[in-house]
């Protein structure tokens, strides 16, 4: 008979021969091994069955960890360290008709691998005003592999939802989402939000479980839109005293002398 009691498995009542002891499955919340702990023993005939044996398994707690990070191209301010963008982002300035291209990264950084990732783009109601949201799509490499050069499967099911089929622990992948200035019509140019988020299970032996859901599954960025303006500017031939900047005159103009 085999007592399992805090990690511990004690051997007791067995008849004299050889015997193996193999863990098929962890306590609860505990990483199944790969393979599997497996340990060899033998009673002898003139031990009788009165000797124990006891062994200690070393089990890892699991630990589903998954992040996203997002950045437009022109942003600046922040350093990417260790998944995550560290700094304060400063929106940089797009023309009327420009592309914007927003580079998201999904990271596993638990010790169970990731599956059936689900990313989610959300566009604010400014930035849809903004933008041609029938052209808005993710970009994906053909052939994309993960940053450990894994293969992995990702599929668009709509233009702002996709899914990637796994990512093993300590991995990532990077890939766009793309966006189109509107060339004109824009009631809002500063501070136009894009927002991504990320969800998905994890593998335990058998098991398929949802990751737990942190502050860390969610980024955002912002663009600003660099509309024309027209400006008019006068100085008559003779008159001094100031100087041309950015098409308008600085300074005190004194009139000619005809």
């Amino acid at each position: 008979m085999l007592e399992y009691r805090d990690g511990a498995y004690t051997r007791a009542g067995l008849d004299p021969g050889k015997y193996r002891v193999t863990e098929t499955k962890p306590p609860l919340g505990y990483l199944y091994q790969t393979p599997s702990w497996s340990r060899e023993f033998t009673v002898d005939e003139k031990e009788n069955g009165t000797r124990d044996f006891t062994y200690t398994v070393d089990n890892t707690k699991v630990y589903p960890k998954i992040s996203i990070s997002k950045l437009a191209g022109k942003t600046t301010g922040v350093t990417l360290v260790d998944g995550r963008y560290v700094g304060e982002k400063k929106p940089g300035w797009y023309d009327l008709g420009e592309k914007v291209s927003f580079k998201i990264i999904v990271r596993n950084y638990g010790n169970a691998t990731a599956k059936n990732l689900q990313v989610v783009d959300t566009m604010t109601e400014d930035l849809k005003n903004a933008v041609n949201v029938q052209d808005a799509h993710f970009l994906v490499l053909e052939g994309i592999k993960t940053s450990l050069g894994r293969p992995v499967s990702i599929i668009q099911k709509a233009e702002t939802y996709l899914t990637i089929d796994e990512l093993a622990a300590g991995d990532s992948v990077a890939f766009d989402f793309v966006v189109t200035v509107k060339s004109a019509d824009i009631p809002v140019l500063e501070k136009l939000k894009n927002i991504v988020k990320v969800t998905g299970f994890y593998i335990n032996g058998p098991d398929t479980l949802p990751i737990p859901t942190d502050e860390d599954d969610e980024d955002e960025d912002c663009i600003n839109i660099d509309s024309p303006r027209l400006s008019v500017s006068k100085l008559a031939s003779r008159t001094s005293g100031v100087t041309l900047v950015d098409g308008r005159y600085e300074g005190e103009k004194q009139p000619g002398v005809v």
